[in-house]
């Protein structure tokens, strides 16, 4: 599995307001989603916040995987959304500075497993999260996140 089959240029936010709302966070990585699926907003947001409800995404190293099965969902999709100043979300320990939000189709759960092991050891990288967090702009943020795509294998190894 490539990032690149789950995130498109499109939907990566350089500029994440950190600061808001969990709900307010979820809902801006969703914008870009619903635009090119159809489906509401809301519909999207929903399955994300009651999963942080069971407890929070955010995983450590300024990193939170969002994740959520959405009703009439086809494909499983992806956000990034990138935030300079970072804020709180969840129970985090620190700042949370990079979020990548999964909406996985309801007819096929399993995929998550799948993604989040790619983004996670993608994510685990401190060279990486460095490199995300002075990147330039949206389309330097998903070069840098599909950059191991093109490897066979890929990944990043902690560093």
């Amino acid at each position: 599995m490539k990032i690149c089959d789950f995130l498109a240029p499109g939907d990566v936010i350089e500029d994440l307001d950190a600061g808001a709302t969990v709900p307010e966070i979820l809902g801006k990585l969703a914008r870009p989603v619903a635009a090119t699926t159809g489906i509401p907003i809301e519909t999207l947001v929903a399955p994300l916040v009651a999963r942080e409800r069971l407890g929070a995404t955010a995983v450590g190293d300024g990193v939170a995987f969002p994740h959520g099965k959405i009703p009439g969902l086809n494909e499983l999709r992806a956000a990034f959304g990138r935030s300079r100043k970072g804020g709180a979300f969840g129970a985090s320990e620190g700042l949370t500075h990079f979020f990548f939000a999964l909406f996985v189709p309801e007819s096929r759960p399993g995929i998550q497993l799948h993604a989040l092991a790619k983004i996670a050891g993608l994510m685990k990288s401190s060279t990486m999260r460095t490199a995300l967090l002075n990147a330039e702009g949206a389309p330097e943020l998903y070069q840098l996140l599909v950059s191991d795509d093109a490897s066979a294998g890929g990944g990043h190894e902690a560093d």
